[in-house]
């Protein structure tokens, strides 16, 4: 007969309601991501005309509100991307860091959506922070400690926290649409790697309620033209 304890006797407490926990609070993470991804409202196409783009979806809200409830970070907020030629340096200047490349590209954010409203209708420009490096490269970035990062930008006050930022990106054509950020500089908490797991999954649900949405509204204009076709000369 062996000495050894059982993984259930009262001298090795069990590990079973630990896992238990964790995969329910995981399933409770993506039942929410999930729930994001099938908003009605779809998000802004700037290849629709001006008068076909929807307003303000609550998908943005429902993602902030998603990833403040299922991850550390304290605050959240969306910024939508706008594009255009690249700005590049006068002739005889030298660019200040890495030279930005020839074409058209991520110009600059507009922040939409927030959990602190003094960050709505704030931008920032091509050059400044680190978010557009999220559109540029297409791929999440994360700031241990933003104090120690030189190229942050503070909507505020400096305070000491971590940040990260994720793109948004459409499934169909992987363009980079907005940008979903949040830090921690409210209580100053470290991050987690399952924080910007959360980040990545709720990134991915708004692209797929943007893919959705100009489908469906592209559907809806296509159903409009053939039921009632412009004339000859006649505006769409």
């Amino acid at each position: 007969m062996s000495n050894g304890c059982s993984l259930t006797c009262s001298c090795r407490p069990s590990r079973l309601p630990e896992a238990a926990a964790r995969a329910e609070a995981e399933a409770a993470v993506t039942a929410a991501v999930a729930a994001v991804g099938e908003c009605a409202e779809c998000l802004r196409c700037d290849e629709l005309p001006e008068g076909l783009r929807p307003a303000l979806p609550a998908a943005y809200t429902a993602a902030i509100e998603t990833l403040l409830a299922n991850s550390g970070f304290t605050s959240a907020y969306v910024a939508e991307a706008d594009f255009g030629p690249l700005p590049q340096p006068a002739e005889g200047e030298e660019a200040a860091g890495e030279a930005a490349p020839a074409g058209d590209g991520c110009i600059g954010l507009r922040y939409v959506a927030a959990s602190q409203d003094f960050v709505v209708g704030k931008q920032l420009p091509y050059g400044k922070g680190v978010s557009l490096a999220a559109a540029d490269r297409c791929e999440p970035v994360k700031v241990p400690n933003v104090l120690l990062e030189p190229k942050i930008e503070f909507l505020k006050r400096p305070r000491f926290g971590a940040y990260a930022c994720v793109p948004v990106t459409n499934p169909m054509d992987g363009s980079v649409m907005a940008v979903l950020a949040a830090d921690t500089l409210i209580d100053g908490a470290e991050l987690a790697d399952s924080d910007v797991a959360t980040m990545v999954a709720l990134a991915e649900a708004l692209g797929k309620v943007h893919a959705a949405g100009v489908a469906k509204m592209q559907a809806e204009l296509l159903e409009k033209l053939q039921a009632s076709p412009p004339k000859v000369g006649e505006y769409v």
